[in-house]
């Protein structure tokens, strides 16, 4: 799941939505379970690409998943709303 995370972070940096959420999926394709980093960060890829459509898709996907948003979920949301 850390090398998941890591590539993550990449599409995150290069602002790569789509990307990110890709592997994102790719990690439940594996049978793993994306934590609380994976989806903030898969959210904050959406906010640097001011995609807030698809950072929304993740907060539903990351409710679904039961794992509960925290301030870091909050502060990337907010930035995606402010693009």
């Amino acid at each position: 799941l850390v090398s998941f995370n890591s590539v993550l972070e990449a599409c995150a940096r290069a602002g790569d939505p789509s990307a990110a959420e890709r592997w994102l999926d790719r990690i439940t394709r594996v049978q793993l379970d994306p934590n609380m980093v994976s989806y903030n960060t898969a959210i904050n890829a959406c906010a640097r690409g001011g995609d807030m459509q698809r950072a929304q898709g993740i907060l539903d996907k990351m409710q679904h998943a039961q794992v509960m948003p925290d301030k870091k979920t909050c502060n990337s949301v907010m930035a995606a709303l402010a693009r």
